[in-house]
C-alpha cells in the first residue's frame, strides 16, 4: 500500500498598528500581491490564510481591491480564512475581561469584509496558556493552531503531533493542530526539493497524518528577493501537484475528514525561538524592558477606566493598543521601534480620552506593580506620571487633546543584548527631570554615550520622599550626596510638579550643604519623543534661540532660556526655564536586531540644562503646549 500525507500550508500576513506607510506599501507590492497571484495560479491547491486585524484595517482603508481578490479566492474554495485576535494581541498579557472582545471584534471584521465565518484561530506568536480554552470555546472557535513545541512540552512524542487533538480546560474543549518546526526552518531557506522530500517523509499507510506548515508571508518577497521567492514557491507547489500521495488541504478540511485522535493537555508555551528570546515565559519581556512593562501597565490601567464608561469607540481604540509587536523584542525591532510604541500609546490615550469623565484626579498607587508607589496626575488635557523611587522623574507625559494623543516620554533606553558588543547600555531609564552632577570638563557626547563614572552624585537613581500631594501638585525631596576627590558632600534637592490646564510647571530648590566646591555642574535631564508621522511627513524639528534643527541634530548653547519642539503634528511644546543655562541637546539612538541585521534606531531627543553648583540654586521650568511656534 502506498503511503499518503495530508499537507496544510497556512500563510500569516501581518503588519502592526504604527507601521510606516512606505514600508507597508513596499511589502504589499513585493510580497502580498504576488502571493495572491500564486494562489490564483495554483487554484487546484488549498491554502490557509490569516490576515491580521491591523493589516485588514490598513487594506480596508487603502487597498480594498486586495480584500476583493481575497474574498473571491475564499468563495472559490482556494483559501480558508483563519481567525485571530482583532489587533494581533497576545491574549495571555491582556485583561481577561477583554479577551472575548479581541476574538469577537476580529470575527466581526471578517464577516464585514468577506461575508463569511471563520473556524480556526491563529494564536499570536503562539503564546499559549491553558485557560485560553474557555475563552476560545465561548466564542465558538473550532480549532487553534499551536506549535509542535507545545506538544513536546506536554510530554508527548513528536510523531504524535501529526494529528489533531482535543484540549480541555474546566470542562470546555477546543481542537488543536500543531505546526511542524523543522519544515518552518526549511522553507524557503533550503531547496524546494528538500522541503518536498521532508513532507513525503511524514507520510503513513493510513494516510491520516497532517503535516502543518505555518509561515510568515513576508518570507516570500520581503525578507528574500521577490523573484527568487516566487520561483521557490512555484517549484514547491508544482512538486505537490504532481504527487498524488500528497493531499493539500486546509486545517478545516483535515478536521472534517479525520477528526481528532483524542484528548491532550498543553502547558504554558510558545514556539522554540520565542521561548529562547523571552527566557521561557513571555512576560519576562516586562522584566527586561522597563518600557514594555510601563506600556503593559498603562494598558491595564486604561482597561479599568473603560469599565467605568465603556463604548464601542473607546473599546476599539483600546483593543488596537494591545497590538503585540511593541511589547517585546526578538528577531525584529519590536519594542525598539519608536513608531510601534507610539501607536500603542496613541490608541490607549484615545480610549482613555473618550472614557475620561470628571475634573481630574491625583492618585498615589503602585502603577507598575513593582511594590513601590507612583504618583499619577490625570487631568483633562494632560497626564503626568511620576516615580519617586526612580529619581523622582516623570516617566509618562501624555497629551490628551483630540487628534493629538501622544506620550511625550515614549523614549526607549538602550539595553544590553546578546548580539551587541559596541554600545554601552543606559544605566537609568530616559525620563523627564532626572538630576546629575558633573565636573565641568564633561562633554555632551560623553554624557549621551554613557561614558563611565561621569555622574558624581547619587541623585539619578535616588528614591525621593513624597512630601505633599494636593490637587494637581506633587512635592518631592531628597537628601543626596556626591563625591569629589574621595570626599563625600551633601545637598538637598526639592522639586515640585504642578499641572495647570495645558501647562506643566516644575520648580527646583537645591541647597548645597557644602561650601566652596568649584568646578561642578548641576544637570537636569529631559528626554522627549516627538510624534512621528508614520513615514508620511517631514522629520520633526526643534528650535533654540532662533536656530531650527531636525530632531536628529545635536546642539550646544550658552545662556539658553527656552526650547520649542514640534511635538505632535502642528502642536508645539515650548519649554522655558529660569535662570538661563548651558544647554546640551543630543538625539538618542539605540542599536537593535531587525530582519535586516543590527541597525541604529532613533529613540528620541535628550536635553541637559546645566548650572554651576552653588550654595543655593532655584530653577523653574514651564512646559506649555501651543499651536504655533513663536
Amino acid at each position: 500500500m502506498s503511503k499518503l500525507i495530508n499537507l496544510a500550508f497556512v500563510f500569516h500576513f501581518h503588519q502592526p498598528h504604527g507601521q510606516l506607510k512606505y514600508v507597508f506599501e513596499n511589502i504589499l507590492k513585493k510580497c502580498y500581491l504576488r502571493l495572491l497571484r500564486l494562489f490564483e495560479e495554483f487554484e487546484d491547491l488549498r491554502f490557509g490564510v490569516h490576515l491580521s486585524g491591523p493589516l485588514l484595517e490598513m487594506l480596508k482603508s487603502e487597498h480594498h481591491e486586495f480584500i476583493d481578490d481575497t474574498k473571491h479566492l475564499a468563495q472559490a474554495g482556494t483559501i480558508e480564512l483563519i481567525g485571530g485576535s482583532f489587533s494581533e494581541a497576545i491574549l495571555p498579557i491582556i485583561p481577561w475581561r477583554y479577551i472575548p472582545d479581541q476574538i469577537r471584534y476580529f470575527q466581526r471584521l471578517i464577516s464585514e469584509l468577506f461575508g463569511c465565518k471563520v473556524r480556526g484561530f491563529w494564536l499570536p506568536e503562539r503564546v499559549w496558556e491553558p485557560y485560553l480554552v474557555k475563552f476560545l470555546s465561548s466564542q465558538k472557535v473550532d480549532y487553534v493552531i499551536l506549535d509542535d513545541q507545545h506538544f513536546l512540552l506536554s510530554g508527548r512524542k513528536r510523531e504524535d503531533s501529526l494529528y489533531a487533538y482535543t484540549i480541555e480546560e474546566d470542562g470546555r474543549t477546543i481542537k488543536a493542530v500543531f505546526a511542524d518546526t523543522k519544515i518552518r526552518y526549511l522553507i524557503p531557506w533550503h531547496s524546494p526539493k528538500e522541503a518536498f522530500n521532508y513532507v513525503k517523509s511524514k507520510s503513513s499507510e493510513n494516510g491520516d497524518r497532517l503535516l502543518l506548515i505555518v509561515s510568515d508571508a513576508e518570507k516570500f518577497g520581503e525578507w528574500t528577493s521577490p523573484d527568487w521567492a516566487e520561483k521557490w514557491l512555484r517549484e514547491f507547489f508544482s512538486y505537490v501537484l504532481s504527487d498524488s500521495s500528497i493531499a493539500m488541504v486546509t486545517p478545516s478540511d483535515y478536521l472534517d475528514k479525520y477528526g481528532v485522535r483524542g484528548l491532550t493537555y498543553i502547558p504554558s508555551a510558545s514556539y522554540d525561538k520565542m521561548l529562547e528570546w523571552s527566557g521561557g515565559y513571555f512576560k519576562n519581556f516586562f522584566l527586561k524592558y522597563v518600557e514594555a512593562n510601563l506600556m503593559h501597565k498603562k494598558m491595564l490601567r486604561v482597561g479599568k477606566l473603560l469599565e467605568e464608561n465603556l463604548s464601542d469607540e473607546a473599546l476599539t481604540f483600546y483593543l488596537r493598543g494591545q497590538c503585540n509587536d511593541a511589547y517585546w523584542h526578538g528577531l525584529f525591532g519590536g519594542i525598539y521601534l519608536m513608531n510601534l510604541r507610539q501607536a500603542v500609546y496613541e490608541n490607549l490615550i484615545k480610549a482613555e480620552r473618550i472614557a475620561f469623565k470628571g475634573k481630574g484626579r491625583v492618585e498615589v498607587l503602585d502603577f507598575d506593580l513593582d511594590g513601590l508607589r507612583e504618583i499619577l496626575i490625570e487631568d483633562k488635557y494632560l497626564n503626568v506620571y511620576i516615580k519617586p523611587s526612580d529619581g523622582g522623574s516623570v516617566f509618562e507625559y501624555d497629551i490628551k487633546l483630540e487628534n493629538y494623543e501622544h506620550n511625550l516620554v515614549n523614549v526607549m533606553s538602550r539595553y544590553s543584548e546578546s548580539y551587541l558588543t559596541d554600545m554601552r547600555a543606559d544605566w537609568h531609564k530616559r525620563t523627564l527631570f532626572r538630576e546629575h552632577i558633573f565636573s565641568k570638563d564633561v562633554t555632551s557626547k560623553q554624557w549621551i554615550e554613557n561614558a563611565p563614572f561621569l555622574d558624581l552624585s547619587d541623585l539619578s537613581l535616588a528614591s525621593y520622599c513624597l512630601d505633599e500631594v494636593e490637587n494637581n501638585r506633587v512635592c518631592l525631596s531628597y537628601r543626596g550626596k556626591y563625591r569629589v576627590k574621595d570626599r563625600t558632600y551633601y545637598l538637598i534637592v526639592k522639586k515640585k510638579y504642578e499641572v495647570r490646564d495645558l501647562d506643566l510647571l516644575v520648580d527646583y530648590r537645591i541647597q548645597n550643604l557644602t561650601k566652596n566646591i568649584d568646578g561642578l555642574n548641576f544637570g537636569i535631564e529631559l528626554c522627549l519623543s516627538p510624534y512621528l508621522s508614520y513615514g508620511e511627513g517631514k522629520t520633526p524639528t526643534y528650535a533654540v534661540g532662533g536656530i531650527v534643527n531636525s530632531i536628529f541634530e545635536s546642539l550646544e548653547k550658552e545662556n539658553a532660556e527656552s526650547f520649542i519642539l514640534q511635538a505632535v503634528k502642528d502642536l508645539y511644546l515650548k519649554i522655558t526655564w529660569s535662570p538661563k543655562c548651558r544647554l546640551w541637546i543630543e538625539p538618542i539612538y539605540a542599536k537593535a536586531r531587525t530582519e535586516r541585521g543590527v541597525v541604529v534606531i532613533p529613540e528620541g531627543l535628550a536635553l541637559m540644562t546645566m548650572y554651576q553648583l552653588v550654595d543655593n540654586l532655584d530653577v523653574t521650568f514651564k512646559l506649555s503646549l501651543m499651536e504655533k511656534r513663536d
